[in-house]
């Protein structure tokens, strides 16, 4: 074996052990961003919120058409943010499945590696 096929071979092993660790980040990553996401979209419906409002406040309506409005606002925007949160339950159900999936492959890959063989070679180092 020369030691290019070594380092290839390093290389894989390498590879392999660090795959997990690869999963789990791309894992993570991918929550926080459809979080950071949610924020985002959460953060524009709270500034459509307040330009609404303040149209309204400014529009010189009278106290029944204004208190009509504000209603009509607070109802599409509680609209609005109960889908956020519904959003961010899927979000927190996706991740915790894939975390579950993630734990479960870990375990059969260690149930995989524990052999009697790998059990006496721990037991002489």
């Amino acid at each position: 074996m020369n030691g290019y096929e070594i380092f290839e071979q390093w290389m894989g092993d390498s590879n392999d052990a660090f795959a997990p660790l690869l999963s789990l980040g791309k894992i993570t990553a991918d929550t926080i961003e459809s979080v950071a996401r949610r924020n985002y979209d959460l953060a524009g419906d709270y500034f459509d919120l307040g330009l609404s409002q303040l149209k309204v406040l400014t529009a010189g309506n009278d106290v029944t058409k204004l208190g009509a409005e504000e209603s009509r606002l607070a109802k599409e925007f509680g609209n609005k943010f109960k889908a956020h949160a519904d959003a961010y339950v899927r979000i927190a159900a996706d991740a915790g499945e894939a975390y579950g999936a993630w734990t479960a492959s870990l375990v059969e890959t260690a149930k995989e590696a524990v052999t009697p063989k790998t059990v006496a070679r721990a037991k002489k180092a």
